[in-house]
């Protein structure tokens, strides 16, 4: 295929300008150019869509995803001064991500090292959030001893948020995450960098059971199983 000889970027470029959605409306081009009235500036990519338009460039996606998102983000900024040349655009104020059934979909106790580094896309059952704390936005570093300053730093928006509790599928990067209290071996943990997330609304997640599902519910719990089929 002609898109297999192209960079990564570039084929990235021709998806945001060129894909079509169900209505011919270009659906990604329109997308780019409102982020610019937008604060947080973040582009969600459906899988499906990458999918549908060019197939290796999803396994590209699903097999070096940071890689790849660093090259949709150029892809972006690119299209924005292509679009609009007399606006201001900030690379690091881009912010792009994956949603929906992504990469190596898997279940929760399915976690395993085959997939890190890789995109990974699972569902579970957001019950707690952690406490609150301020974030940075923008930071320069000062050397204490000669007053050198590092360039600022912007980080990326938080525009990844839910509620509890709430079914929230994931699409992430799985790394490995070591544990720093543990001082006599060494111990990691599986940790999943969201790059999208989805949450489903309050009327989507509120069903109503009946007396024969209660009771249904309460055979099955008594299963050894049940908590891996739930899952």
């Amino acid at each position: 295929m002609e898109s297999e000889q192209l960079s990564v970027g570039e084929r990235l470029y021709r998806f945001f300008s060129e894909y079509r959605d169900a209505r011919g409306r270009p659906k990604y081009r329109d997308m780019i150019l409102e982020l610019l009235a937008k604060e947080d500036r973040y582009l969600p990519i459906d899988f499906q869509d990458l999918i549908e338009y060019d197939a290796e460039l999803a396994r590209e996606l699903s097999e070096n995803p940071m890689a790849v998102l660093e090259e949709a983000r150029e892809a972006v900024v690119r299209l924005l001064r292509m679009e609009r040349p007399t606006a201001e655009v900030d690379p690091e104020s881009i912010y792009v991500g994956v949603v929906g059934e992504a990469g190596h979909p898997i279940r929760i106790r399915e976690v395993n090292s085959r997939l890190l580094g890789k995109l990974v896309s699972l569902t579970g059952l957001l019950t707690r959030l952690s406490q609150v704390y301020s974030l940075v936005e923008k930071a320069v570093y000062v050397c204490p001893k000669c007053g050198y300053e590092n360039p600022p730093v912007k980080l990326d928006p938080l525009t990844l948020t839910a509620e509890a509790p709430r079914r929230c599928p994931v699409v992430g990067v799985l790394y490995l995450k070591s544990d720093r209290a543990s001082s006599k071996r060494k111990v990691f943990e599986f940790v999943v960098h969201a790059v999208g997330l989805e949450t489903l609304t309050k009327e989507a997640t509120e069903v109503k059971l009946t007396r024969d599902d209660i009771e249904m519910l309460r055979r099955e719990a008594k299963g050894p199983d049940f908590y891996q089929r739930v899952v």
